[in-house]
């Protein structure tokens, strides 16, 4: 769902368009984000639940400190790319 709707981003026709795509990709984060933090409480080795917690909860902020400056790094050979970057990175 997320590499569909940043590629759906990326070739947007319309602004329209691309304001469902960002819906799309609020719903595809959100289910990401939160299967993530419920699957590091459930696979954490007995005792190792907060510390297993508190690395899942680091990706976000470290996506936002990294990868905002790639992203506008990118998105300075056309603001399509950077829709297109973030999923192919990761």
């Amino acid at each position: 769902m997320l590499a569909l709707a940043s590629v759906a981003s990326a070739i947007a026709p319309t602004y329209e368009v691309l304001i469902a795509t960002h819906i799309i990709l609020g719903f595809g984060l959100a289910g990401v984000l939160s299967g993530g933090l419920a699957a590091s409480e459930v696979w954490a080795k007995e005792g190792e639940s907060k510390r297993v917690l508190a690395l899942a909860l680091i990706g976000q902020p470290v996506a936002w400190i990294v990868g905002q400056p790639v992203v506008g790094l990118v998105a300075e050979q056309g603001w399509r790319w950077a829709w297109i970057a973030v999923p192919l990175v990761a």
